[in-house]
């Protein structure tokens, strides 16, 4: 995927490399709302803090797998997984629904070594008529992907680290990355840009949109909720200034929310690029009218991995 690279290597930067069920929602904590740091040294050391408290994730596939072995007592209980993501994802928003309906044939494969080297299986035999290919990678490939789950446009394959995902975070990391799928296969202005023009980044901004979305339904909208709180608490209306608020302890909070309490890193990552970026987005949301959000969320997009990828 296109998944915030730059902040992926912020994250990573500050602390390393490293049967899906509906996520059981509870009222969230209440927690003190202490002043959020001042400068951005400070908001590193928070986040280096709350990284630090998490453990390296658990990979459920060490090496590549051997051809021989990726067969569908491999493959199914992923199609299984992948299938709830897409019925959970599903009933968010009507973009949502689309990407569900779209991607509802899909293939499921894994990435395999055999005598004619490093390939992917895939299960397309036994499902024909897939839209879009998803390859769970092994631990020993991570350092040549760029993101935990990505999607790569040239192989319509979205990509995704074999290890253990809380069910709202893999439910909105698909729901992002098959958005880019389904601009891609319809060939919009976004998907084919590039990097520098704002059709692009505006892409961007709306897979986060369905990222952040879906996320919040998981959790019985209290995900937008908590990020509000924090800004007002915090008096901050300046979308630039947001990422202030994301305090260890506040990341500590959306952990419970979210189900990622004990998630690792290679989950982490992706998860707290998305706080930085969607507290900005909620700011914008708040505090500025309709008709000039648009050129904000792009500004807010280009600033955020710009800072953050520094």
């Amino acid at each position: 995927m296109r998944y915030l690279i730059a902040l992926f290597i912020f994250v990573l930067g500050l602390y390393g490399c490293s049967g899906n069920k509906p996520v059981a929602v509870k009222s969230p904590p209440s927690f003190a709302a202490p002043q959020p740091p001042a400068n951005f040294a400070q908001i590193q050391s928070e986040i280096r803090a709350y990284m630090a408290s998490h453990n390296e994730s658990a990979w459920w596939l060490e090496r590549q797998v051997p051809e021989s072995q990726a067969n569908k007592k491999l493959t199914d209980p992923l199609r299984r997984n992948i299938t709830e993501a897409l019925n959970r994802l599903g009933p968010t928003t009507d973009e949502t629904k689309e990407i569900a309906k779209a991607f509802s044939k899909f293939n499921v494969g894994v990435v395999i070594s055999s005598k004619m080297g490093v390939g992917i299986s895939s299960d397309d035999l036994s499902y024909p008529g897939g839209k879009v290919l998803i390859v769970f990678y092994p631990k020993e490939d991570g350092p040549l992907h760029p993101a935990a789950v990505w999607y790569d446009a040239s192989r319509k394959v979205v990509f995704v680290a074999a290890v253990d995902w809380p069910p709202a975070v893999f439910t909105s990391l698909l729901g992002h990355e098959l958005s880019h799928a389904l601009q891609h296969q319809r060939n919009a202005l976004g998907s084919v840009a590039s990097k520098e023009l704002d059709e692009w980044v505006y892409e961007e901004v709306r897979a986060h949109t369905v990222e952040s979305q879906i996320l919040n339904r998981l959790a019985d909208g209290a995900y937008y909720k908590t990020l509000d709180r924090l800004l007002a608490e915090s008096k901050i209306v300046d979308w630039s200034e947001a990422y202030r608020v994301l305090t260890k302890g506040h990341l500590d909070e959306l952990d419970l929310i979210l189900g990622t309490k004990q998630a690792g890193h290679k989950v982490l990552n992706p998860v707290v690029a998305q706080h930085l970026l969607v507290v900005g987005m909620r700011c914008i949301e708040l505090n500025v009218p309709a008709e000039d959000r648009k050129r904000e969320l792009i500004d807010c997009y280009r600033v955020t991995t710009t800072r953050f990828g520094g």
